[in-house]
């Protein structure tokens, strides 16, 4: 049985990455995790959180055979998702309908073979796309947040 003392390496990732402390101060003491536990937040990974804490694990947890981590993936965005000052978009209506709360978490550990319906891990790859940045933005302001990924988004402050 694994219990909280066995637990390495903790990757946490959420879209309300604008919580300080961060997810991961709070399950350290949550979960009774040892205070030593090596701690990666990759908070602001948006959509993209979950596959990109998936990384961060598997390059934590590479040449240290028997390491385990927390994979931790927290979405709360409908408490968060607001239209702008302006008057709303179809856009933002479109966003609104889209987000839905959730969250999962998954135990990884660095082994030689996996188990009885395991997955093994051999290397990570990632890629920025060019121009990447101009595809998509977000905006924090008084109401909450919204999100532009238009045609020709408007980078937007605080995106």
């Amino acid at each position: 049985m694994l219990g909280p003392q066995d637990v390495d390496v903790l990757v946490t990732t959420h879209t309300t990455s604008w919580t300080i402390p961060g997810l991961d101060v709070d399950l350290v003491g949550w979960l009774g995790l040892r205070p030593d536990v090596e701690r990666i937040g990759p908070a602001t990974a948006a959509c993209a959180g979950g596959g990109h804490a998936l990384v961060h694990t598997t390059r934590a947890l590479r040449g240290r055979p028997g390491r385990r981590a927390l994979v931790v993936a927290g979405a709360d965005l409908s408490t968060l998702h607001r239209p702008g000052p302006e008057v709303p978009t179809m856009q933002d209506v479109r966003y609104g309908g889209r987000f839905g709360d959730s969250a999962g978490a998954a135990v990884v550990s660095a082994v030689e073979e996996a188990g009885a319906g395991g997955l093994v891990v051999e290397d990570v790859w990632e890629l920025v796309l060019p121009d990447s940045s101009r595809a998509y933005g977000g905006m924090v302001h008084e109401g909450g947040i919204s999100f532009d990924s238009g045609r020709r988004p408007q980078r937007r402050r605080g995106g």
